[in-house]
Formats: C-alpha cells, sequence, structure tokens
C-alpha cells in the first residue's frame, strides 16, 4: 500500500520502505515511528493518508477547495 502527504504529494510505499532513513522494505506505515515526517516537506506522519494507485494527485490546497 501507498501514503501519500497531503502537504506535497510525496509517497511513502510499504514496499519499498525508506531504507535511506532506517525504514526497511515491506515496514507498514502503521509500524512507522511516531516521530516519523516525510522526506520532502517534514510534515508530520498524521499529513500522510492512504492512496490508491488510481487516484490522481492533487495538491492538498485544490482538494480542500469548496466549489461555489
Amino acid at each position: 500500500m501507498k501514503y501519500m502527504c497531503a502537504m506535497c504529494g510525496w509517497i511513502y510505499d510499504e514496499e519499498i520502505g525508506d531504507p535511506e532513513n532506517g525504514i526497511a522494505p515491506g515496514t507498514k506505515f502503521q509500524y512507522l515511528p511516531d516521530q516519523y515526517d516525510c522526506q520532502f516537506c517534514y510534515a508530520d506522519k498524521s499529513c500522510f493518508y492512504p492512496r490508491s494507485e488510481d487516484a490522481p494527485f492533487l495538491p492538498s490546497h485544490k482538494q480542500n477547495r469548496a466549489i461555489i
């Protein structure tokens, strides 16, 4: 499964892990340390959400925009 940072779009892929930061391939997102943050923009782990393969990327400011 993949998780996307809502702030910048960086993706944590459980299959790949984050070897540069000591996270082994196959590490489930739920088992990442609480202090884990986005490797691109340093947003908190709570800013990530599950991402399906067919979902288009929309920056967070567009996802939350109200339709008028």
